[in-house]
């Protein structure tokens, strides 16, 4: 009776283990997947940033020739006075 009672010990042992090793890595999988949509979420906050501030520069750039565009006509308005 002592030989069944450690054979049942042992599979239900056994049966705990391999219950922890299953939760472990459904932990580990779900805690992949959390990284990738992390990296995933930082990737777009990246190219909104990046997009802005390629709006901001051509907003310069386009304010910037239309100062120059107004100092050269008033350059052209004194050379023909």
């Amino acid at each position: 009776m002592s030989e069944l009672a450690a054979e049942s010990a042992q599979r239900k042992q056994a049966g705990r283990r391999a219950s922890a090793l299953l939760d472990a890595e459904q932990a580990s999988r779900v805690s992949a997947v959390k990284a990738e949509e992390d990296v995933a979420a930082a990737e777009r906050v990246s190219n909104q940033r990046r997009a802005s501030a390629m709006m901001d520069l051509e907003q310069a750039a386009r304010i910037q020739k239309i100062k120059l565009e107004e100092e050269m006509d008033g350059i052209e308005r004194k050379a023909n006075q």
